[in-house]
Formats: C-alpha cells, sequence, structure tokens
C-alpha cells in the first residue's frame, strides 16, 4: 500500500516526532521520496511517498522535471506500476485562501489524479492552533464549497489534522483499507500519450507560453525605449542600462518548447 503525503505528516508516522508543521513552509523536496510505517491496529507494514510540489522545488528544477520524476517513480519503464491505496492533499487552514502556488499545486493535483482516485483521497489541513475555532470552520466551509468543491463532489473527503502522532495514525488509518487505484497520469502515460500530451502536462505547457509572451511584451517595450533614447540623442549611460535591459529580457525569454518525447 502506498500513500502520497507530505514530509512532516510522514515524520510523524515515522519517528514520531512532534514536528512544528504551523509556518506551511514550502517543501525543500526536489524528488520522489519513501519510508515504511507499520500500522499497530493491522500490523501492516506500508510504504509512505513524498512527492515535490510545483513552482516550490529548488532552484534549476523547472516543473517539467518534477512531473517526470513523478511519473518515472509511479510507472518506472522497468518493473511494476505503483498503485497507491490512499493519497492526501495537505492545506494549511491558516491560510485565508487557495490562490498563487497553492493554486497551482491544485491545479496540478487534480491533474495527476483524475476523478476516478477520488475516492481515494483525503484533503487533511493542518494549522488549526493557528486560527479560532470560528475562523477555520469559516475557511472550510468557503473551501468545500470553493477551491476543493470538485474534488468533494467526487468522492474525495476532509479531515483536520493536529500536528499529533495520534491524529496522523488516524487519518492513515482510515486509507490503508481502500482498493487500490492507478493515477490519470498513469493510465494516459500507458495509453501512449507523450508526457506533454497529459492534462498535468498541459497545464505547464499553458504556464510556459504565458510566460513567454509575457516577457516578449516587456523585451518590446525595452526595445522601444531604447529607440527612443537613439532618437533623442539621450546619453550613453541611459542607453547601456536600456541594453542590459534588453539582453536580460531576451534571455528570460527563452522556455524550452514541448517535445514530443515521453
Amino acid at each position: 500500500m502506498q500513500l502520497l503525503g507530505k514530509s512532516t505528516f510522514i515524520h510523524l508516522l515515522t519517528r514520531g516526532d512532534d514536528v512544528d508543521i504551523s509556518h506551511c513552509s514550502k517543501s525543500e523536496v526536489s524528488d520522489v521520496e519513501t519510508a515504511y510505517y507499520t500500522d499497530a491496529r493491522t500490523g501492516r507494514t506500508v510504504m509512505l511517498i513524498e512527492t515535490p510540489g510545483f513552482d516550490d522545488s529548488q532552484e534549476g528544477i523547472t516543473d517539467t522535471d518534477i512531473l517526470r520524476r513523478i511519473i518515472d517513480f509511479l510507472q518506472p519503464p522497468i518493473g511494476e506500476r505503483v498503485t497507491l491505496n490512499g493519497i492526501i492533499l495537505l492545506h494549511c487552514i491558516s491560510e485565508p485562501c487557495v490562490g498563487g502556488l497553492s493554486r497551482k499545486n491544485l491545479q496540478m493535483f487534480e491533474a495527476i489524479c483524475g476523478e476516478k482516485c477520488l475516492l481515494n483521497v483525503h484533503i487533511v489541513t493542518t494549522n488549526w492552533d493557528r486560527v479560532t475555532e470560528e475562523e477555520g470552520n469559516l475557511r472550510e466551509d468557503e473551501l468545500k464549497k470553493g477551491a476543493f468543491q470538485a474534488l468533494l463532489k467526487g468522492g474525495a473527503q476532509m479531515r483536520h489534522h493536529a500536528n499529533t502522532v495520534d491524529s496522523a495514525r488516524r487519518i492513515i488509518s482510515e486509507l490503508i483499507p481502500l482498493q487500490d487505484v492507478t493515477t490519470q497520469l498513469q493510465d494516459q502515460i500507458v495509453r501512449g500519450t507523450p508526457l506533454v500530451e497529459t492534462d498535468a502536462g498541459r497545464i505547464i505547457n499553458q504556464d510556459l507560453e504565458e510566460l513567454r509572451g509575457g516577457h516578449a511584451e516587456e523585451l518590446s517595450n525595452a526595445q522601444k525605449e531604447m529607440k527612443e533614447v537613439g532618437q533623442a540623442h539621450g546619453d550613453d549611460a541611459l542607453r547601456a542600462e536600456l541594453d542590459a535591459k534588453c539582453k536580460v529580457w531576451r534571455g528570460r525569454s527563452y522556455v524550452p518548447r514541448r517535445t514530443s518525447s515521453n
């Protein structure tokens, strides 16, 4: 049995340490990591899988790199594909909304898992000690009606995590008996879909195209400024500054375009 989770949750299960997750910091994990946990009630030993987040990985590692590492683990070229009994999505209840990087991770989560996995998904809210009960319940209701509505309608369930060993054990004990599943991403790869053409790959490509377009516009504006400076015979220092700006945007506007390889 395997479980997708995050390191703070996994540390509680495997070490019993009182790990601080109250700050909801970005993951520093850049690769898929595993640990093992033996459930005292059932006697079953399970594999816990930690996957890196998107847009919060180490410098020099792209979202495409992260996606490829996930699929290489779940669907290795040689050996058996990995099946999952449970999938955990952690969310800090102290965050007022799902936005920015959190929303990107949620989109990728949905694209990787697909609808058929949702019965095996627990959305686990953390950080309850940093909000009042009233505030936490209000935010939870907003999440149910907003960001997590589609997941919940598909069969996912929400759980509170109290940042204790007992709380983590209760959550995982609900997932251990479930029928194992494969993700939508795995199924798409098995059907021969190139990684960049999967649902998850398309999200990354869309972001890259938007990034490329934004940088192209800023480069154009800088070049226009240079032309105006030249026509006005401006000083050399200003012209050099604008020339340097153009070089920066030329470099940033280069984004590798998708290929047809898996």
